[in-house]
């Protein structure tokens, strides 16, 4: 299986306390694994026919009676955002920027930047956000819309917690694009330890 599915079934996540969502209560402490290892470990056609890797999570949620589109999930990711725009300053890093003209071959306009950074800040940065797949993003870009204008960027709507956030994502994707060698390479990395899945394609 490989020694980093190893390491992680061999250091299960502690949990502990009272948990709710499951048939009965449970006290003390509970031992548990990220659910991405049931792709990696289980053959079993009728849940890799039911689920692929990307919605095992939610299957694993709806198994235990816990519904992630509620209310309350909405308003824990409120947490990230602010109505009003915080005042302006630079979030993403220039070195970041340097990391991607490399990485994808990208020539650099005379002005702005080239048209592939949106989707790369957006697909890398915004969507993994607080693993919200998206939702804190668009929380924030809503925000944008109803109390900002053309000039205002998303992350002026991100509150303390989300600019905190942010911040570790951006350092999180910095030393990733450093080490690699490639865009092959880099994309590769993203899939794996950002997203947890086996491909992304930059055109989907």
């Amino acid at each position: 299986m490989g020694a980093e599915i190893l390491e992680k079934i061999d250091n299960p996540l502690i949990f502990k306390g009272d948990h709710a969502g499951a048939a009965a209560q449970f006290q003390g402490q509970i031992n548990g694994y990220e659910v991405g290892l049931l792709i990696d470990i289980c053959q079993a056609r009728i849940i890799l026919g039911a689920s692929a890797k990307a919605g095992i999570q939610g299957l694993v949620y709806a198994l235990a009676g816990y519904d992630r589109t509620k209310e309350d999930i909405i308003e824990a990711y409120k947490l990230y955002v602010r109505e009003e725009a915080r005042e302006y300053e630079k979030e993403l890093s220039p070195e970041l920027y340097e990391q991607w003209y490399r990485l994808y071959g990208l020539v650099k306009p005379e002005r702005g930047r080239p048209w592939e950074f949106k989707y790369l800040t957006i697909d890398h940065i915004y969507k993994p956000l607080a693993r919200s797949q998206g939702k804190v993003f668009d929380l924030a870009k809503a925000s944008k819309q109803v109390n900002g204008d053309k000039s205002s960027k998303v992350h002026m709507f991100l509150s303390e917690i989300g600019v905190k956030a942010l911040r570790t994502q951006i350092g999180k994707i910095i030393g990733i694009a450093t080490v690699s060698d490639s865009r092959a390479e880099y994309e590769k990395y993203i899939a794996e330890k950002i997203y947890g899945q086996q491909s992304l394609d930059l055109r989907e």
